[in-house]
């Protein structure tokens, strides 16, 4: 059996078995992925949450299946438009990006950019996706850094709270 055939039997199955719980949400969920790589290693993030209150975006991924657990990833987008924003915490402060070794651990090395830029590809007002890729340096300390590249979102469906639309 072909690796392309076993793929395409698998997700059939995911689909079917997704469609049976009766939640078009978990259908979408099948469809939107986030990854980058961190030092040069590949990320997939599991669990995301993504909001849109005024004209922020915020993006909050873990690599595990809950809010609270793995490594988390966070984004804020000054906008809702395609376009790319730069992360420069001294022009626009609302663009934001951070990456910390463990969602649960205050203590954790917390990771804040200070450049880089998330670029929105892509933004439906109407079945609520955003697409886009992401990359920034962040520092925690004086000369702790770490490398965030290659990112990217796919059709991450988001939820709009007060002040959206």
């Amino acid at each position: 059996m072909t690796s392309r055939f076993k793929s395409l039997i698998l997700m059939l199955a995911l689909v079917v078995g997704a469609s049976s719980c009766g939640e078009e949400s978990t259908i979408a969920q099948l469809l939107d992925k986030m990854s980058c790589k961190v030092d040069g290693v590949e990320k997939n993030f599991n669990f995301r949450l993504t909001t849109q209150n005024g004209q922020l975006m915020t993006i909050i991924a873990t690599t595990s299946t809950s809010q609270s657990s793995g490594e988390q990833l966070v984004l804020n987008i000054n906008g809702t438009t395609p376009g790319t924003y730069n992360i420069a915490p001294m022009s626009d402060p609302l663009t934001t990006a951070a990456y910390r070794e463990s969602a649960n651990d205050t203590t954790a090395n917390n990771y804040v950019a200070t450049s880089g830029s998330i670029v929105l590809t892509q933004v439906d007002a109407t079945a609520k996706t955003i697409t886009g890729t992401f990359q920034f340096t962040g520092y925690w300390g004086a000369s702790n850094s770490v490398s965030v590249t290659e990112g990217r979102f796919d059709q991450l469906r988001y939820t709009v709270t007060s002040g959206g639309e």
